[in-house]
C-alpha cells in the first residue's frame, strides 16, 4: 500500500511512497508547488495523505490517474464513503456491532471524504494548469445552473440584524 513519508529536518519535505517505497513523481512535483506557495508543512502532508486514498483506490481498480474520468471520479466518493476511518478514541460509548458480535470499524466521516475530494480536486486543477493532465478536472465543481433561475428566498424582517452592529461591542 501506499504510505506518507515526511522527511524529519527538511521542512515541508514530504513524499507520497508506493508499496515498492519509491516516491510518486508527479505527487512530489504538487507538493513542491504547495510548499512554494507556502503552504504549511501541515497542509501539505494533508494533502499527502488525500492523495494516497486516490493512488490506492487507482491502484486496486488498476486504473491511470491521468485518465480518470468523471465516472470513476464517482466510483472514487463512493469508495471512500466505505473506507474505514483511522481515528481512535472509539473506545467510549455506543459501538455498532454485527449479527457475528464483531465490531463494525468506523468509517471515514462525510467531512472526511469532503475534505479528501478537494484536495483531489486540488491536484487535478494543479495538472491542468501545468499540462499533466490534458482533460477536464474529473473532480471540478459544476455551477447548479437551475439555481440562477430562482429568486432569493424570502427573508424574515429582522433577518440579519445581528450583523448591523460589530461584535465586539459590549453594551451590558
Amino acid at each position: 500500500m501506499y504510505h506518507v513519508n515526511r522527511t524529519k529536518g527538511v521542512e515541508g519535505k514530504v513524499a507520497l511512497l508506493d508499496p515498492g517505497g519509491q516516491s510518486v513523481a508527479i505527487l512530489d512535483e504538487f507538493l513542491e508547488y504547495l510548499t512554494a506557495r507556502a503552504c504549511s508543512p501541515n497542509t501539505v502532508t494533508a494533502y499527502a495523505y488525500d492523495l494516497m486514498y486516490l493512488w490506492t483506490f487507482i491502484l486496486e481498480k488498476n486504473l491511470s490517474w491521468d485518465t480518470l474520468s468523471t465516472g470513476q471520479a464517482a466510483e472514487f466518493f463512493i469508495y471512500l464513503r466505505g473506507r474505514p476511518s483511522r481515528r481512535g478514541g472509539y473506545g467510549k460509548g455506543v459501538r455498532v456491532v454485527s449479527d457475528l458480535g464483531r465490531l463494525v470499524p468506523p468509517q471515514l466521516s462525510a467531512a472526511t471524504v469532503n475534505r479528501i475530494m478537494v484536495g483531489v480536486a486540488t491536484f487535478y486543477d494543479w495538472a491542468v494548469l501545468s499540462g499533466h493532465f490534458s482533460n477536464r478536472n474529473p473532480i471540478s465543481k459544476v455551477d447548479d445552473v437551475v439555481s440562477w433561475r430562482v429568486s432569493e428566498r424570502h427573508r424574515p424582517f429582522l433577518d440579519g440584524y445581528r450583523d448591523m452592529y460589530p461584535r465586539h461591542v459590549n453594551c451590558g
